[in-house]
């Protein structure tokens, strides 16, 4: 048991350190290959009462019918570093940005496959990007000072802030 729980902890040790570990088949079809978080885990400690977080399938069919941006993020349970982004999503600052986009949460454990997908610089976590109604990555939208491009580094809820008032200004400058 103890050599089971070490090798299962290699994958998370090499993301920490900011490599891109490969998950085996099982681990990364999961119970939820239809692009659904399970209804427990969704949002759960990111503010789901004022965010709304949606699974992939229903976020992006929403994007379309309203033509909001999809906001993304992919974590799991067990990383600190997602743990400690929880706490920027219940700051009022970020929380006035909530009609803006549509958010959607994907947990790289249970949906492995739609992780990797949406993993253009690596499958680590978390990870926060904006997708158009299609799913299609908007690199554009990728604030150059995150490093990897779409980690939002501690503090959490002021490089949220940053993040939401620059995709502002690069919205209204769009026109």
């Amino acid at each position: 048991m103890q050599r089971r729980r070490f090798l299962s902890s290699l994958p998370a040790l090499a993301l920490m350190a900011g490599g891109a570990a490969a998950q085996s088949g099982a681990e990364a079809r999961g119970p939820a290959q239809g692009g659904g978080a399970p209804e427990e885990v969704l949002g759960k400690g990111f503010s789901p009462e004022v965010f709304g977080w949606l699974g992939l399938d229903e976020g992006l069919a929403l994007a379309r019918e309203t033509g909001k941006p999809v906001f993304l993020l992919v974590k799991t349970d067990w990383c600190p570093h997602c743990r400690n982004y929880r706490a920027a999503f219940a700051d009022p600052r970020n929380a006035a940005f909530a009609g803006d986009y549509v958010f959607v949460m994907l947990d790289r454990d249970h949906e492995g496959d739609l992780s990797a997908r949406l993993a253009p610089d690596g499958d680590y976590i978390p990870r926060t990007m904006i997708l158009t109604g299609r799913g299609v990555n908007r690199p554009d939208l990728a604030p150059r000072w995150f490093f990897p491009r779409y980690f939002v580094q501690d503090p959490y809820a002021d490089n949220l802030q940053d993040y939401f008032l620059w995709l502002d200004e690069k919205r209204r400058a769009a026109g």
